[in-house]
């Protein structure tokens, strides 16, 4: 019997796809034109997009028509170099496309290299950007991301932005308390659209040879990607006092910071920190070389999905689309236009079309791939997490099976300043204050500072064994630790009445709101903050996780 029709239609789905090459996007970049002479900059621009395609390594010369900047097509010996002007009031649209046959030097593979160039005039100011794809008959692009040459031409002349600050294939040296300051400014500034790698160094170090990764190297690989910054051992001070511990990168670590930072919103997982050791022990090459090319990949793939998420800037293949409907408008409305030429222009804009379709089939296939693999490196990842979190609580238990303090360096602060960085240190894994804590925290005026510590650890150890394994023994446990402490663990209110309160009882997790469903108190007055403690939290089932999102003050609830 015949099978389903999609086992029927698979040979011919086989033969398909072997037959045609797998469009694979690298990266994309798009800029801002520096120049107080916007005008200036975008002709300079455009004029280093047609030497680069016209040099001899590539296309060779090319027609009088590419350096009028005209439309034009020039396909040498299998190559091809086309550019469409497009010209409207108030814009001055240009793209250029460059398709190169390469044979892989390594591997003898021959693969189309498309780099599509945009330099943009619109209201006044100059835009540029690059999307550079490969085309081969590969599942899996075998070569490493690598902006084209033409990126770093542009970016030495006129220069190119992001977010009104220079871009450039060297690292920011931050080596001073000024540069810290202005540092600190990029990052947090709203109109960034490219990711910071801070590389850091080590306590007292300023030189960048002391770093984990080679940041000259990485900031010429991730030009147009990413900004790559070394921070001084003594600088990292500045990011400490400003995000907090858990928000900051010191001591040869590396951390990414995307667009959009926000810490008193955001977690600090949403900004990935590696440490040195991780990096030494990067898996398939050496460390910190290794380590250096993830960062690569990461920050190409990202800039292809942003582009696709922000669409702002278009194809070469849609850009073409539109000048050949403006001829096709202008060519119908000239009364001398032959039915020969009418057809032509039609038969164009087809051929234009179906290359459009082609690269949009492609991109879905390749979306189509990230979006198989992510909930499989989810999966994977969380599944590693637990593990390696029931590991640490089977050794924690054994400890205290036999009598051995689990954390015999366990010591509560004398204030509220280090209090993210001692729940990092002591409680990962187990409790997670969340950035509205931690500030909570640093501006607390309740007195009794060791109750507050005690708090958590009991959340971290007994309440959390409690939630996650149940059990007689360990409700009894957590009772007693919470009668020795003189507190009550209890709800806090009902929902209705606590969402009257905005988002006062919310708290951003994960991704989405939760609500501050538990908390615990003292028998203080509520009237007077210096005697009132209140810690409130809820449970992650998921992560086993207690998520501490507002302490020690008191929240106020319509009964209050």
């Amino acid at each position: 019997m015949p099978g389903s029709l999609a086992d029927q239609l698979e040979p011919l789905h086989r033969h398909i796809t072997a037959s045609h090459p797998t469009i694979h996007p690298v990266l994309a970049i798009e800029a801002e034109l520096a120049g107080a002479d916007q005008t200036r900059a975008v002709e300079a621009a455009r004029r280093r997009v047609l030497d680069w395609m016209g040099s001899p390594q590539r296309l060779g010369p090319l027609p009088e028509r590419a350096w009028l900047l005209k439309t034009f097509e020039h396909m040498p010996g299998g190559n091809a170099a086309h550019a469409v002007r497009l010209q409207k009031e108030g814009l001055d649209y240009w793209i250029a496309r460059c398709d190169l046959l390469v044979r892989g030097a390594e591997d003898g593979v021959v693969r189309t290299v498309t780099t599509e160039v945009s330099v943009v005039l619109a209201g006044g100011r100059g835009r540029f950007g690059c999307r550079h794809q490969v085309a081969a008959h590969e599942r899996e692009l075998a070569l490493a991301p690598t902006p084209p040459d033409v990126v770093a031409g542009i970016a030495a002349d006129p220069g190119i932005l992001d977010g009104g600050l220079p871009i450039g294939g060297t690292p920011w040296i931050v080596d001073t308390a000024d540069e810290a300051w202005r540092f600190i400014e990029a990052v947090e500034r709203r109109s960034r659209r490219l990711p910071v790698i801070v590389v850091s160094l080590d306590e007292g170090e300023t030189d960048p040879a002391g770093a984990a990764v080679d940041a000259h190297d990485l900031a010429k690989r991730t030009l147009g990607l990413a900004r790559v910054v070394v921070l001084a051992g003594r600088q990292s001070f500045a990011l400490t006092d400003r995000w907090g511990k858990t928000y900051a990168c010191f001591l040869r670590a590396v951390r990414v910071y995307h667009p959009g930072f926000d810490p008193g919103v955001q977690s600090p997982y949403a900004h990935p920190l590696t440490l040195p050791d991780l990096i030494q022990g990067w898996p398939s090459r050496h460390g910190g070389a290794a380590f250096a090319d993830h960062l690569v990949r990461a920050v190409a793939a990202e800039s292809v999905k942003r582009l696709w998420s922000d669409r702002t800037l278009p194809t070469f293949a849609t850009v073409r689309q539109e000048a050949l409907r403006a001829w096709r408008r202008e060519a119908e409305a000239n009364k001398d236009t032959s039915a020969d030429d009418l057809l032509a222009i039609a038969d164009e804009e087809l051929r234009n079309k179906d290359r459009r379709i082609a690269e949009l089939e492609a991109a879905l296939k390749e979306q189509a791939l990230r979006a198989q693999a992510v909930p499989e490196e989810v999966e994977l990842l969380r599944g590693q997490q637990y593990w390696l979190q029931s590991r640490v609580d089977h050794l924690l238990a054994e400890l205290e099976a036999a009598g051995r303090d689990p954390d015999p360096r366990l010591a509560f602060p004398a204030d509220y300043k280090e209090m993210d960085d001692w729940v990092n240190r002591h409680l990962s894994g187990q409790v997670f204050l969340t950035p509205r804590a931690a500030r909570g925290a640093k501006n607390a005026v309740f007195e009794d500072v060791g109750l507050v510590y005690q708090a958590l650890l009991m959340l971290g150890r007994e309440y959390r064994a409690m939630r996650q394994h149940g059990g007689s023994a360990r409700i009894e446990a957590f009772r007693t630790r919470l009668a020795a402490l003189g507190l009550v663990e209890e709800p806090t209110g009902e929902v209705t009445r606590l969402l009257e309160r905005g988002k006062e009882f919310l708290v951003a997790y994960d991704g989405r709101e939760r609500l501050l469903e538990r908390h615990l108190k003292n028998g203080g007055n509520a009237r007077d903050p210096r005697r009132c403690f209140r810690l409130y939290f809820f449970y992650d089932e998921d992560r086993h996780l207690v998520v501490v999102g507002s302490l020690p003050a008191h929240l106020t609830t319509r009964a209050t």
